[in-house]
């Protein structure tokens, strides 16, 4: 097995979790987090506010999370279009 396919196999799915700033893997095994989003003092100190601050580090985790789910979507195409070519 490849080690694209396992990281695949062993993230599943990614979710965000607002309240905690942390993505988390869902897989066969559960939900379990992975990353941690850091960072909160850089990015307090970019914005006059810390709402501002905040949505802003939800849409970074936000735009990390979709970033992992598309990969892993754009993999399995992939693979799924080689193994029907016969490749």
């Amino acid at each position: 097995m490849s080690t694209s396919k396992n990281v695949r196999s062993w993230i599943g799915n990614a979710s965000y979790d607002y309240n905690g700033q942390m993505i988390f893997r869902e897989n066969q095994g559960g939900l379990r987090q992975f990353i941690d989003l850091r960072g909160w003092g850089a990015i307090r100190n970019a914005f006059k506010t810390e709402i501002e601050a905040a949505e802003f580090q939800d849409a970074v985790g936000e735009w990390v999370t979709n970033a992992i789910n598309e990969q892993i979507k754009r993999e399995e195409l992939h693979e799924k279009a080689l193994l029907e070519a016969g490749l």
